[in-house]
């Protein structure tokens, strides 16, 4: 079980990890509709309860390797769940490639003097880098938001509202593109996996779906609270709340897009 080390989450650094994904999905795309950031609660609801009914036949044991098919198919691989993992790896990868180019755009846009290549160089190394440690890493990285949640509730009062219009609606509809049933099926496959490095395995699996699902409605608040309080590209705070969890998106979407990559024992894979 020691492969499994760099891939096991407890269930803090979900929530956190949850909360990156979907907030940074919205800041990449500039979401400034009110009614807008609701779409993405609805598809971490949704994407949740289906990731617990795959929970309830998980594994609770597995290597490094394969977890992810492993999960989907419920411990017993077949051609569809094969075939369904296929599908969620290729809507990552597309998930990926725009997260990567929007970041840049992001970073360049305030930092125009860097050329754009090197400024897309840069991030995709960073995130190679820290996806490279394992998903345990990144769970730790991203719980550092407690310190910049912290602080963007005490910044509001000192702030004046703007004009909200609580009936807008975006017609591109992007924000559906936000949150994907992959990243949040990946996380759950390693929240719920016993490992050496976590003695005590989650016993009651309806908190998993849970934590993930008030994480994205934590991500929808902090994006309310920037758009009420008028925070814009200029605002160095908003900037590195966005480009933090960005990091965290593309690290992770890395990490679901390069899984199971090599074969498995199968008498490794017990309950």
């Amino acid at each position: 079980m020691a492969e499994c080390s760099k891939s096991k989450v407890t269930v803090i650094q979900l929530f956190f990890l949850s909360f990156s994904y979907v907030f940074s999905g919205l800041f990449l795309i500039r979401e400034h509709s009110f009614l807008s950031l609701l779409l993405p609660l609805g598809s971490a609801f949704l994407f949740s309860f289906f990731g617990f009914l795959f929970l309830q036949c998980a594994p609770r044991r597995f290597t490094e390797k394969e977890r992810f098919l492993y999960f989907l198919s419920c411990g017993k691989p077949h051609w569809t769940s094969k075939v369904l993992m296929g599908f969620l790896i290729f809507l990552s990868a597309a998930e990926m490639l725009l997260t990567w180019l929007l970041f840049a755009f992001s970073v360049h846009s305030f930092s125009s003097f860097v050329s754009f290549s090197s400024v897309a160089v840069l991030i995709l190394l960073l995130s190679l880098f820290i996806g490279a440690h394992g998903l345990t890493a990144l769970g730790r990285f991203s719980e550092l938001f407690v310190f910049l949640i912290a602080p963007l509730l005490f910044r509001i009062v000192f702030r004046k509202f703007e004009t909200v219009d609580f009936s807008a609606f975006s017609r591109d509809l992007y924000a559906l593109l936000t949150v994907t049933p992959a990243p949040l099926f990946y996380l759950f496959s390693m929240t719920v996996s016993e490992s050496t490095t976590m003695p005590k395995p989650i016993r009651k699996l309806f908190v998993i779906p849970i934590l993930s699902f008030f994480g994205a409605v934590l991500a929808v608040v902090c994006a309310f609270l920037f758009l009420l309080f008028g925070a814009g590209d200029k605002s160095i705070f908003f900037l590195l709340f966005g480009w933090m969890a960005s990091i965290i998106r593309l690290s992770l979407l890395i990490s679901v897009c390069t899984a199971d990559r090599s074969p498995i024992s199968l008498h490794r894979m017990d309950r």
